[in-house]
């Protein structure tokens, strides 16, 4: 080494050194800039995950708060606690306080959460989702059944009371059937001195803001606007070096807020550094060579030296142009994958256009993007070739030479479709085109034309016109370019129909097997008693294949590795007889799978299926338990458990407290509300509003003898 250096002048060292402090001085400040951009995007897309998460956990517990104050407020209006709403003289009615409790339970029935509510009505607690208390007696349940640890009932009750609405700061409770937990209480006023109050345990909290899997050295806190800390939970609150991120609980009157510890969020970091320290080193080891480089170039005793000493030189100097022509090749290699990623995308959206029939915005704009030439008022012309033998690449070229501004897109194994633009008449060039293709190709080029049609949604009334044609005229009319004047009087009766294959579609979404075959054998069954079915067989092949791809799109977890069957005009018998049936079994079994997948809903999902459909008149046992794809065993069980009634009783009740709602506050004629709720006929709504109410609707509707009184 040191004799290969002796060329090496203190001035050239000089050099050295100089050239290698420049290129390492540069590296490093490109490279510094870069990794604190990094740092401070993984650090921004840290804390973003977390303040989602905050703003979910926040958003959830103000749906919570207001639905105790939708509770709150029903339970104010509504008659059915008409009782509470004076003072407490007497023993009340075990029997209304039952029906009392059942209809304060069906307000907190969605709500997971809470794991008590209840109304406290002067000095006692009178009832509550869980239990029916009388009053006068508050010994006998209180500490026994419902008990605030290191607080009397009366001290409780005052704390309530003095609490106005909001939330109280966590404390442990106990109750009889559901054990030892902390929870957090939400109070509201209700009717003089009463209050609504709402126990949400603080494990519930933690899992609306600390998901599973979060990081142990998160610590949350939940405060009232004045300060007051309500709960906590993680480590030590206070924290001198953490991020802080913030949500306000929209009408609670608190806040929350997540203290994420520095170390939590730089420990995703460390792969980062060890990248860039690896990348560092590497571009310095570059730099060093670059400076071996410069040092003997510095000087023509080096460059004789090493054209000794290292051979294969002239081989990499020849070598070179042809590296230049590799990357040139992969370059291009990569133009035509892209062009050929982009073409295939291109085709998806026309060939959308053309099966669909509408479009949303973006489809539309995407679509216009990617055919700017497209036209307003558009012409379809369908090429079809031989099917023996396949030479569509030069047919595509003929078609590009002679329309070279018109959209194209290849269609099934034989066809090409061009949009012509109806402005200028491109008939006499597609009959002429139809010509040069049977010339050039040997032949058996046919070809139909659609009629004009305005804008994108007018291409699949083009589309269908051409399937009409294509059906309908013998294969003896396709020697000159087909139009819809070639169809004959009496139109072909098509054996599948948009009804059949809307019913097919609808048969397999619901993974209902027997319905889909029943129609395609139906189908199958006209193709068979047609003469010269072909075209029939391949329309309808065509309509069910893109009813199966629309369905494979909407439902791509369940379908998104079905194998839709090819056509073959050969084997035509053989894919309707055996082929699409196995696929529809696939389909209906693979939809199957994900409903019993989807199945595992809570009762929280089934209840609020039922008020979403009350207005319904066909919501029944059997339409609940179908939309969820389970049993009704099973759906019985699941509102037994969390309503303590059946599904239709809880159906009924619901509905009537609807109407009650409506009768009241709207002043509806009968019939409507009957209507609205999802009664058949306002006869058995009237039944069921007496026997429920023991009273008459129009009772309620006309006005009561007191508001008059006060009007």
């Amino acid at each position: 080494m040191r004799d290969w250096l002796s060329w090496l002048t203190k001035r050239d060292l000089r050099h050295v050194v100089i050239f290698y402090l420049i290129i390492t001085a540069v590296i490093i400040g490109v490279l510094a800039p870069i990794y604190h951009y990094a740092d401070d995007m993984f650090v921004s897309s840290e804390l973003a995950q977390y303040q989602t998460t905050l703003d979910n956990g926040a958003g959830e517990l103000s749906s919570i708060v207001s639905g105790i104050s939708n509770a709150n407020y029903f339970t104010r209006r509504g008659d059915s606690f008409l009782s509470l709403r004076y003072s407490a003289e007497g023993q009340l009615n075990p029997v209304t306080l039952m029906e009392q409790q059942n209809i304060l339970k069906g307000y907190f029935v969605q709500q997971s959460a809470i794991l008590e509510a209840g109304l406290l009505f002067a000095e006692d607690l009178v009832l509550s989702t869980t239990w029916v208390f009388y009053p006068g007696v508050s010994v006998s349940y209180y500490p026994d059944m419902f008990h605030c640890v290191g607080l009397s009932f009366d001290e409780w009750h005052r704390l309530l009371r003095g609490n106005g609405s909001g939330f109280l700061p966590a404390a442990d409770y106990t109750i009889r059937s559901k054990g030892a937990f902390r929870a957090v209480v939400y109070t509201m006023p209700w009717l003089n001195d009463g209050i609504m109050y709402a126990l949400i345990p603080v494990e519930k909290l933690e899992a609306l803001f600390l998901p599973r899997g979060a990081a142990q050295e998160i610590s949350v806190s939940l405060r009232a606007t004045d300060g007051t800390l309500l709960c906590a939970f993680g480590p030590e609150q206070t924290q001198p070096d953490a991020y802080t991120l913030s949500a306000d609980i929209i009408g609670g009157g608190a806040g929350v807020t997540i203290s994420i510890p520095r170390a939590v969020v730089n420990h995703r970091l460390h792969a980062l550094r060890r990248l860039v320290l690896i990348y560092l080193g590497s571009v310095l080891l570059v730099a060093i060579t670059l400076t071996v480089l410069f040092a003997g170039f510095t000087t023509a005793k080096p460059l004789n030296s090493l054209s000794h000493t290292l051979p294969g030189v002239q081989e990499a100097d020849r070598s070179l142009p042809d590296a230049y022509r590799a990357l040139s090749d992969g370059i291009l290699s990569m133009d035509r994958t892209i062009a050929d990623q982009q073409a295939t995308i291109a085709s998806h959206y026309l060939d959308l256009a053309l099966a669909r029939g509408f479009l949303s915005a973006e489809e539309r704009t995407r679509l216009h993007e990617l055919f700017p030439a497209l036209p307003q008022r558009c012409r379809l012309v369908l090429y079809r070739l031989a099917p023996e033998e396949s030479r569509r690449p030069e047919a595509v070229a003929m078609c590009r030479a002679a329309f070279p501004d018109c959209p194209l897109l290849p269609v099934d194994h034989d066809g090409i479709l061009l949009v012509l633009d109806a402005e200028h008449n491109h008939r006499e060039e597609a009959a002429r085109l139809l010509e040069e293709m049977n010339t050039a190709l040997g032949g058996g080029v046919r070809a139909i034309a659609s009629g004009v049609e305005e804008g994108v949604d007018g291409l699949h009334t083009a589309w269908q016109q051409l399937m009409d044609i294509e059906s309908s005229v013998p294969l003896s009319a396709f020697d000159h370019l087909c139009t819809s004047r070639d169809l004959p009087e009496t139109r072909t009766v098509m054996p599948l129909s948009m009804q059949d294959l809307q019913t097919i579609y609808s048969a397999l979404a619901c993974a209902n097997a027997t319905l889909a075959l029943s129609i395609l054998e139906n189908c199958t069954n006209a193709l068979l008693l047609r003469e010269d079915n072909a075209p029939l067989y391949h329309h309808s092949y065509l309509m069910l294949q893109q009813m199966l791809r629309q369905l494979q799109l909407e439902n791509p977890a369940a379908l998104g590795t079905l194998h839709i069957p090819g056509w073959s005009s050969r084997e035509r018998n053989e894919l309707f007889a055996s082929r699409l049936p196995a696929c529809f079994e696939q389909i209906a079994q693979q939809m199957r799978i994900e409903r019993s997948a989807a199945s595992r809903n809570t009762a929280d999902d089934v209840l609020a299926y039922i008020h979403q459909n009350l207005s319904s008149a066909s919501l029944c046992v059997d339409s609940v338990a179908s939309h969820f794809g389970i049993s009704s065993t099973t759906l019985q069980k699941l509102c037994k458990e969390a309503t303590g009634m059946t599904v239709a009783a809880y159906v009924e009740m619901q509905r009537l407290s609807r109407a009650y709602e409506m009768l009241t506050e709207t002043r509806a004629p009968i019939a409507q509300v009957a209507e609205a709720c999802g009664f058949n006929s306002p006869n058995s709504f009237y039944k069921a509003f007496k026997r429920y109410y023991g009273m008459a609707p129009r009772s309620i509707s006309d006005p009561l003898p007191n508001q008059e009184a006060e009007s």
